[in-house]
């Protein structure tokens, strides 16, 4: 992964989430919340990346997870009016499917994409699955703590 990849999944995230803000002020504030929160959570990935002496790759993957954990939270909220995942759809899951029908990470090494995939469709659970392998799970276990 390049600093460039990272740079247009930014791009890409600020660009899709701006299209769900709009005249209800209700909402605006709490999809606000969620840009505010995605923002420190991508800074402590950094912050725990460089700590345990990630390279430059894994940092750039833990930085893109972290950007993009939350990005189901957006669509549910607006349609949910809820962050709850009991109440409404797992944004877990619903941020795999926007990543995917988006494109987002078309182009990048398949073993990174399914890394970045499974860590944010596991963040939000208990117990992350055991059958993950060393990379991914490490990944996992980054955004979960940065979250």
């Amino acid at each position: 992964m390049q600093k460039s990849d990272l740079k247009r999944y930014t791009e890409w995230f600020y660009e899709y989430i701006a299209s769900f803000f709009g005249d209800d002020d209700y909402i605006n504030a709490n999809l606000e919340l969620k840009k505010v929160h995605t923002g420190y959570v991508v800074k402590e990935a950094r912050y725990i990346a460089g700590g345990i002496g990630l390279d430059e790759n894994d940092s750039l993957i833990a930085e893109t997870t972290a950007l993009l954990h939350d990005v189901g939270r957006f669509e549910q909220f607006v349609k949910y009016r809820t962050y709850s995942d009991r109440k409404s759809i797992s944004h877990s899951d619903l941020g795999v499917d926007i990543i995917w029908a988006e494109g987002v990470l078309d182009g990048l090494d398949e073993a990174e994409r399914e890394i970045i995939l499974s860590a944010v469709k596991y963040h939000g659970i208990k117990d992350v699955p055991g059958e993950l392998d060393e990379k991914t799970l490490l990944h996992c276990r980054i955004v979960r703590d940065a979250d």
